[in-house]
Protein backbone atom coordinates (compact mmCIF):
# COMPACT_ATOMS: atom_id res chain seq x y z
CA UNK A 1 0.00 0.00 0.00
CA UNK A 2 1.05 3.52 -1.02
CA UNK A 3 1.69 5.54 2.10
CA UNK A 4 1.73 9.49 1.77
CA UNK A 5 4.93 11.26 3.15
CA UNK A 6 7.12 7.49 3.42
CA UNK A 7 6.39 5.63 0.13
CA UNK A 8 6.73 2.12 0.15
CA UNK A 9 6.95 2.06 -3.46
CA UNK A 10 10.49 2.98 -5.08
CA UNK A 11 9.63 3.85 -8.63
CA UNK A 12 7.90 5.81 -10.98
CA UNK A 13 6.67 9.53 -11.56
CA UNK A 14 5.45 11.12 -7.89
CA UNK A 15 4.63 14.95 -8.95
CA UNK A 16 4.87 17.55 -6.54
CA UNK A 17 3.08 20.61 -4.90
CA UNK A 18 5.09 22.78 -7.38
CA UNK A 19 7.78 23.84 -4.26
CA UNK A 20 10.22 22.42 -6.35
CA UNK A 21 10.26 24.87 -8.87
CA UNK A 22 11.77 28.15 -6.89
CA UNK A 23 14.81 25.55 -6.66
CA UNK A 24 15.31 26.44 -11.01
CA UNK A 25 13.41 30.62 -10.48
CA UNK A 26 16.73 32.62 -9.67
CA UNK A 27 19.25 30.31 -11.92
CA UNK A 28 18.80 28.40 -14.76
CA UNK A 29 18.53 24.80 -15.05
CA UNK A 30 21.90 23.70 -16.27
CA UNK A 31 22.39 20.09 -18.08
CA UNK A 32 23.37 17.10 -16.77
CA UNK A 33 26.18 15.74 -18.87
CA UNK A 34 27.53 12.12 -17.51
CA UNK A 35 30.73 10.98 -18.78
CA UNK A 36 28.79 7.35 -18.66
CA UNK A 37 25.60 5.98 -18.55
CA UNK A 38 24.82 2.96 -16.89
CA UNK A 39 21.37 1.05 -18.96
CA UNK A 40 20.52 -1.99 -16.87
CA UNK A 41 19.22 -5.29 -19.50
CA UNK A 42 16.02 -5.72 -17.26
CA UNK A 43 13.70 -2.63 -17.01
CA UNK A 44 10.80 -4.14 -15.94
CA UNK A 45 9.15 -7.02 -14.09
CA UNK A 46 8.52 -8.80 -17.58
CA UNK A 47 12.32 -9.92 -17.48
CA UNK A 48 15.62 -8.82 -19.09
CA UNK A 49 16.44 -7.81 -22.68
CA UNK A 50 19.17 -9.35 -24.58
CA UNK A 51 21.57 -6.98 -25.32
CA UNK A 52 22.60 -6.46 -28.85
CA UNK A 53 26.06 -4.61 -28.15
CA UNK A 54 29.79 -5.16 -27.21
CA UNK A 55 32.49 -3.10 -25.65
CA UNK A 56 34.20 -1.17 -28.44
CA UNK A 57 31.34 -0.70 -30.47
CA UNK A 58 29.97 2.86 -30.98
CA UNK A 59 26.14 3.65 -30.30
CA UNK A 60 23.98 6.53 -31.30
CA UNK A 61 21.45 8.46 -29.24
CA UNK A 62 18.07 6.24 -29.53
CA UNK A 63 20.00 3.12 -31.26
CA UNK A 64 18.41 -0.23 -30.25
CA UNK A 65 20.95 -1.95 -27.66
CA UNK A 66 18.68 -4.46 -26.33
CA UNK A 67 15.93 -6.76 -27.46
CA UNK A 68 13.19 -7.85 -25.31
CA UNK A 69 13.13 -11.79 -24.73
CA UNK A 70 9.41 -12.12 -22.75
CA UNK A 71 6.00 -11.34 -23.29
CA UNK A 72 6.24 -8.18 -20.84
CA UNK A 73 9.54 -6.22 -22.26
CA UNK A 74 10.26 -3.52 -23.84
CA UNK A 75 13.27 -2.68 -26.11
CA UNK A 76 16.23 -0.73 -25.21
CA UNK A 77 17.92 1.68 -26.68
CA UNK A 78 21.07 4.05 -26.25
CA UNK A 79 20.58 7.65 -24.27
CA UNK A 80 23.52 9.44 -25.93
CA UNK A 81 26.00 8.79 -28.59
CA UNK A 82 29.31 7.05 -27.09
CA UNK A 83 31.20 3.88 -26.95
CA UNK A 84 30.01 0.92 -25.26
CA UNK A 85 32.48 0.46 -22.42
CA UNK A 86 31.31 -2.83 -20.89
CA UNK A 87 28.93 -5.39 -20.71
CA UNK A 88 28.60 -6.41 -16.85
CA UNK A 89 27.38 -7.50 -14.13
CA UNK A 90 25.86 -4.92 -11.82
CA UNK A 91 24.36 -4.84 -8.29
CA UNK A 92 21.06 -2.88 -8.57
CA UNK A 93 18.09 -2.71 -5.17
CA UNK A 94 19.91 -5.89 -3.91
CA UNK A 95 20.09 -7.70 -7.34
CA UNK A 96 22.84 -9.14 -10.10
CA UNK A 97 21.84 -7.37 -13.31
CA UNK A 98 23.47 -7.37 -16.52
CA UNK A 99 23.67 -3.88 -17.92
CA UNK A 100 25.50 -1.98 -20.66
CA UNK A 101 27.60 1.03 -19.58
CA UNK A 102 27.94 3.51 -22.43
CA UNK A 103 31.40 6.22 -22.65
CA UNK A 104 29.35 9.46 -23.30
CA UNK A 105 30.19 11.66 -25.99
CA UNK A 106 29.93 15.64 -24.60
CA UNK A 107 28.02 16.30 -28.21
CA UNK A 108 25.23 14.14 -27.56
CA UNK A 109 23.96 16.33 -24.98
CA UNK A 110 23.56 18.64 -27.28
CA UNK A 111 20.13 19.50 -28.84
CA UNK A 112 19.63 18.63 -32.51
CA UNK A 113 16.70 20.00 -33.89
CA UNK A 114 17.49 19.11 -37.83
CA UNK A 115 15.66 16.44 -39.20
CA UNK A 116 12.54 15.15 -40.61
CA UNK A 117 11.12 14.49 -37.02
CA UNK A 118 11.67 18.04 -35.87
CA UNK A 119 10.84 19.77 -39.14
CA UNK A 120 7.61 18.15 -41.06
CA UNK A 121 3.94 17.67 -40.49
CA UNK A 122 2.71 14.12 -40.40
CA UNK A 123 -0.45 13.58 -41.47
CA UNK A 124 -1.54 10.65 -39.25
CA UNK A 125 -5.36 9.92 -40.51
CA UNK A 126 -3.94 7.06 -42.66
CA UNK A 127 -1.84 5.13 -39.91
CA UNK A 128 -3.54 1.68 -39.15
CA UNK A 129 -4.09 1.10 -35.49
CA UNK A 130 -1.11 -1.55 -36.16
CA UNK A 131 1.30 0.93 -37.39
CA UNK A 132 0.88 3.23 -34.14
CA UNK A 133 0.98 -0.47 -31.72
CA UNK A 134 4.34 -1.24 -33.73
CA UNK A 135 5.69 2.13 -33.36
CA UNK A 136 4.89 2.31 -29.57
CA UNK A 137 6.52 -1.10 -29.39
CA UNK A 138 9.38 -0.65 -31.50
CA UNK A 139 9.91 2.90 -29.54
CA UNK A 140 9.87 1.25 -26.05
CA UNK A 141 7.53 2.93 -24.50
CA UNK A 142 6.45 2.10 -20.98
CA UNK A 143 4.33 3.31 -18.51
CA UNK A 144 5.62 5.67 -15.88
CA UNK A 145 4.26 3.88 -12.58
CA UNK A 146 7.56 2.30 -11.50
CA UNK A 147 7.24 -1.13 -13.20
CA UNK A 148 7.87 -0.39 -16.50
CA UNK A 149 4.65 -1.68 -18.12
CA UNK A 150 5.22 -1.93 -21.83
CA UNK A 151 2.84 0.60 -23.03
CA UNK A 152 1.57 -1.35 -26.29
CA UNK A 153 0.72 -4.06 -24.56
CA UNK A 154 -2.00 -1.83 -23.29
CA UNK A 155 -3.44 -0.78 -26.32
CA UNK A 156 -3.20 -4.49 -27.64
CA UNK A 157 -6.96 -5.21 -27.02
CA UNK A 158 -10.02 -5.45 -28.81
CA UNK A 159 -12.08 -2.91 -25.70
CA UNK A 160 -11.36 0.83 -26.51
CA UNK A 161 -13.07 3.39 -24.76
Amino acid sequence: MLRRGNSVFPGGIHPTDGCDKALSMEQAITPFCPEAVTILSEQSFGGPCQLLVSPGESVKKGQLIGKPNAFMTAPLHASVNGTILDIREVDHQGRSITACIIQSEEASFLCDTSGEYHTSVVDIRNITKEEILTGIRDGGLTGMGGAGFPTHKKYETDKTR
